[in-house]
């Protein structure tokens, strides 16, 4: 899949682009797809209450960033309750698992509320664009 608009997608097969409609794409996807994601630097485990580090940092100013208010964290690298409380409101309000712990599918949608460079399937059609998503709940 390259691109998504209103009614037309544009798909790769056997090599060459191909045009169809959007109605014609949903009924022959079987539902999955493979996402290439670049994790934030210093990422190399889940993140949860008690973690402490710039890891963390980096995660207290991505919510600060989605919520557009300040956790009023007193250590900014500790995964205290506060930090706990917004990744679980994050986690519900996109459908997430709501755990309290940031793996890479919740690091997907933080770096996808706040990052102005993600890139997008066409830019032209943002907001208008469909979205694909897979079946079954996303842990994490």
């Amino acid at each position: 899949l390259l691109e998504v608009g209103a009614d037309e997608a544009l798909v790769m097969l056997g090599g060459q682009p191909f045009r169809t409609s959007v109605a014609d794409l949903q009924e022959h996807w079987s539902g999955g797809y493979l996402l290439f994601w670049k994790p934030p630097p210093g990422y190399q485990r889940e993140l949860r209450k008690g973690d402490h580090g710039s890891m963390v940092a980096w995660l207290i100013a991505r919510l600060e960033l989605a919520r557009a208010s300040s956790l009023g964290a007193t250590d900014p690298f500790l995964f205290d309750d506060r930090v706990e409380a917004a990744v679980l409101a994050f986690q519900q309000s996109l459908g997430l698992v709501a755990d309290g712990i940031v793996g890479p599918r919740t690091l997907i949608r933080l770096n996808t509320a706040t990052e102005q460079r993600v890139p997008l399937l066409n830019q032209e059609l943002k907001g208008q664009s469909h979205v694909i998503h897979s079946q079954g709940a996303e842990a994490g």
